[in-house]
């Protein structure tokens, strides 16, 4: 059967559903690998090939997975401490010392299969988000 070309696809909801189910349990799988500083379990979370997308406000060296490392603080001496909150509808990791943001890592996929993971450590974005997610 054709469609009209009026009519437009709509998404069936209990797919999105099932996706926003998958998301979420990523980020906390993600979350459980950051909160005990296991690489493995991280690796075995986020999957072999997400799509790494950073907005750092200035040039990044280097690509995937040293850029995920070094967002979700592996190699920092000082580590940021994580909450699981919603950016955007979505779940995300949200990063913080000392009462301010300093990074977002937002998740899209499912354990083991990550297929998109968004890096925010532009200082000027996250200046504004400090108080709205440290509070809620």
């Amino acid at each position: 059967m054709r469609r009209a070309r009026d009519e437009r696809e709509r998404p069936d909801p209990s797919d999105t559903a099932a996706d926003a189910a998958a998301s979420e349990a990523l980020a906390a799988e993600v979350l459980a690998a950051v909160t005990a500083a296991d690489v493995d379990r991280l690796i075995r979370a986020v999957g072999p090939q997400p799509r790494i997308t950073v907005d750092s406000g200035q040039e990044q060296d280097g690509a995937g997975w040293p850029l995920l490392l070094r967002a979700l603080g592996f190699a920092a001496p000082a580590r940021p401490a994580w909450r699981l909150r919603s950016v955007n509808g979505g779940p995300a990791l949200v990063g913080s010392r000392e009462r301010s943001v300093v990074v977002v890592v937002v998740l899209a996929g499912a354990v083991g299969a990550a297929t998109d993971v968004w890096i925010v450590t532009n200082p000027d974005k996250l200046r504004q988000w400090s108080v709205w997610f440290l509070e809620g």
